[in-house]
């Protein structure tokens, strides 16, 4: 699969020793994180090709409000909510890196007006959120 640069889309190899990283290659089979505009789409309940879904956003105080799972997210953003994004995990998609062929990708994408640089500062708080909401594949 291409990376449409135009979106400004980024793939990340989820290679680290981290904690967060192990579980999610050994525990739920995810080998890519895909920071960019497109996916996951916003929509309630959850769309056909993924396996978990929600959104997400930084409260005032700082911390990071998180909802969604396995069979979606049922509600809007929180009003509470600024710099808010969507999530969502496909355990089928497939890419290759290094000349190998692997699957599993966790989307993360910010809704309009989010400060994408502040999603990528907080990635591994983020990500061990999401997480616990993820089924075993």
């Amino acid at each position: 699969m291409k990376i449409n640069d135009i979106l400004n889309e980024k793939v990340v190899p989820i290679v680290s020793d981290k904690p967060i990283a192990k579980k999610l290659r050994n525990y739920r089979g995810i080998n890519f994180l895909v920071l960019g505009e497109r996916e996951p789409p916003d929509v309630h309940g959850i769309p056909k090709e993924l396996e978990a879904y929600g959104r997400g956003g930084f409260e005032k105080d700082g911390s990071i409000f998180i909802d969604g799972g396995p069979s979606g997210s049922s509600q809007g953003h929180p009003e509470t909510i600024t710099n808010g994004f969507y999530w969502g995990a496909d355990y089928d998609k497939a890419w290759e890196f290094n000349g190998e062929q692997k699957k599993g990708v966790i989307y993360v994408r910010g809704r309009a007006g989010t400060d994408e640089k502040l999603i990528e500062r907080n990635i591994f708080p983020i990500m061990d959120i999401i997480f616990k909401r993820l089924p075993r594949p």
